[in-house]
């Protein structure tokens, strides 16, 4: 038999768990105007983010 939690100790963090999974009610769609609305949200001093975004987009386009 496991100990009572102590006061002060995390209750759900001594709890296991498996998986966790999500559904995205309103996903991007890459052909429309989405791929330039995630452009803008690319800081101007991050070009390498803005660089990897494109190739991204046309695999992202490929796999809906």
């Amino acid at each position: 038999m496991d100990p009572e939690p102590s006061v002060g100790q995390d209750v759900a963090a001594s709890a296991s768990r498996s998986s966790r999974a999500g559904v995205d009610l309103d996903p991007l769609d890459i052909a429309d105007d989405d791929m330039a609305w995630l452009d803008s949200l690319i800081r101007p001093e991050h070009q390498i983010r803005r660089d990897r975004l494109c190739p991204a987009g046309t695999i992202a386009a490929c796999r809906p």
